[in-house]
């Protein structure tokens, strides 16, 4: 396979905004590089004209639309799933929470497709992580994964590296934020617990504070309600473009975040706190911190119990913070650590994967994949139909 003459397609979700900005940054630097390239958002109908692609790179929650875009009479030879996440792959195929009753049947099944899926595109080298912990807690179930894709198929977030900034306060307001999801996922508990235990320290340490989320979802109306009773200034901005995000770090003090808002932070030499994400009704007291430099094996945030492959620090929001007053190198450590997740180095090694043609076992878990989707979006329908009755 000439790599040099490939056609590409780049498939991406109406969802989960990270992963879009990933995928947009690589779709950017394959034009930019004169590959063959074309992009594809199925459900908002983005679809390319007929042809055949030799390689598609796909997030693992949208692989079926393969099997939707062939009835299109477009034809894909490769296909290379870029897990970008903890349980990525598992939870595009079900809910891991439903145990009992008909859903827990139905996942039991639907788990046990999943599992041979990953077994097959895995042995067609179609597959890849974004870091450490996504690759292990998507194996370690399985007896057959060894060592050797922690290295061959380990592909992080790329990203654009800038010049470090000097950071010049203008204000005597100590300004903190969030970037990222607003929803009721694994975002909601973690943010609330940033926002509570800042103000435990603004209290605590007399401190003027303002605090600032960017970004939108179900969660935000809670979030600024709780806000309400906090002693610092609360602001909510929906949305920051990112060729924006630069100017608006750099009126930050601290940010709370994880995934590629993290590394936004960072670059733009910000001091970056990654926050564990916690699932509701799951570990809920379970919110700690860490610099985003003192993150192992690229991981940018994991579930509690979940980074037994690297162990990552944990900290409060207390020593965070006095850390901070102390160190007066702790934005430049942040941002030295972006430069291993250099866009060039990352997206060339996209490239060097080289998947082998989907045959048809792979095809048939594709079809099986592309089939349930749609069953589950017809049950949705029919009780939300059922339940307004």
């Amino acid at each position: 396979m000439n790599i040099d003459n490939m056609e590409i397609l780049i498939c991406k979700s109406d969802t989960f905004g990270g992963a879009n900005y990933l995928l947009d940054r690589l779709y950017n630097w394959l034009l930019k590089n004169n590959y063959h390239v074309e992009q594809c958002i199925f459900n908002k109908g983005i679809i390319p004209p007929p042809k055949t692609y030799n390689l598609a790179i796909l997030p693992s929650y949208i692989d079926d639309d393969i099997y939707a875009l062939s009835r299109k009479g477009i034809k894909v030879e490769r296909i290379l799933l870029w897990i970008m996440g903890m349980g990525c792959f598992q939870d595009g195929y079900y809910n891991p929470a439903h145990i009992t009753g008909i859903k827990g049947i139905i996942t039991k099944i639907i788990a046990k497709e999943a599992e041979a899926a990953l077994i097959d595109i895995t042995e067609h080298r179609s597959i890849c992580f974004t870091d450490v912990v996504g690759r292990y807690n998507t194996y370690k179930d399985l007896k057959f994964a060894d060592e050797k894709y922690d290295s061959d198929y380990l592909i992080p977030i790329g990203i654009s590296t800038q010049e470090y900034k000097n950071r010049v306060k203008e204000d005597e307001i100590f300004s903190a934020c969030w970037v990222g999801r607003v929803s009721h996922d694994f975002k909601y508990i973690p943010l609330r617990h940033a926002l509570l235990d800042f103000n435990e320290y603004c209290k605590a340490h007399s401190l003027n504070a303002c605090f600032t989320v960017v970004g939108d979802g179900d969660a935000v109306d809670d979030i600024k309600r709780l806000t309400k009773e906090m002693v610092y200034e609360s602001r909510f901005i929906p949305f920051v473009g990112y060729d924006d995000l630069d100017a608006f770090f750099a009126t930050q003090d601290i940010a709370f975040v994880m995934g590629t808002s993290a590394l936004d932070a960072a670059r733009n030499s910000c001091p970056a706190v990654v926050v564990t994400p916690v699932r509701e009704g799951i570990d809920e007291e379970n919110v700690c911190y860490r610099w985003i430099f003192d993150s192992k094996g690229y991981s940018l945030g994991e579930y509690p119990g979940w980074d037994k492959k690297t162990n990552q620090d944990r900290r409060s929001l207390d020593v965070i913070l006095a850390e901070l007053d102390k160190d007066k190198f702790i934005s430049r450590k942040c941002w030295e650590y972006t430069k291993q997740f250099d866009e060039e180095r990352a997206f060339k090694k996209i490239l060097e994967c080289k998947p082998l043609p989907m045959d048809k076992k792979v095809w048939r878990h594709i079809k099986k994949f592309y089939r349930w989707r749609k069953f589950v979006k017809i049950y949705v329908k029919v009780k939300r139909v059922a339940t307004r009755k």
